[in-house]
């Protein structure tokens, strides 16, 4: 069975209850390119310094959800194309990105016709973990 983490422990650590230093768990995020497009109205005021972004798929764009902005990097414009870090997707045409992270990469090099779901990692039907 695939895992969506990893739990590393320094092999002489004494236990030690609730988060403890010498444990590291290590998430196996996946990177994908996305276009910014407008928010849904029910997104769009909600003050969040946050962007909606979409992919291709066989129907036109389709919103994968708003992933915030941190201060330190300006917001896209809208028809840009970004690199957002995330965990998995769920299936389906109504899935969503869950844990999704902008670190500030606008790609210049992706065309926007290259942003398709057929790149996205998806969390498998039944609660079992995301295929890589």
């Amino acid at each position: 069975m695939r895992m969506p983490r990893a739990l590393c422990e320094y092999r002489y650590a004494a236990y030690a209850g609730g988060r403890a230093g010498p444990h590291l768990k290590c998430k196996f995020v996946a990177t994908a390119s996305f276009f910014v497009g407008p928010k849904p109205d029910k997104k769009a005021d909600d003050g969040h310094r946050s962007m909606a972004v979409y992919l291709l798929d066989e129907d036109g764009p389709r919103f994968m959800g708003t992933v915030g902005v941190p201060d330190r990097y300006p917001l896209p414009r809208v028809e840009q194309v970004v690199e957002v870090r995330y965990l998995y997707c769920h299936p389906g045409p109504e899935g969503k990105l869950i844990q999704a992270k902008y670190f500030g990469k606008v790609r210049t090099d992706v065309d926007l016709s290259e942003c398709t779901v057929s790149q996205l990692k998806l969390k498998v039907a039944g609660g079992e973990p995301p295929e890589s």
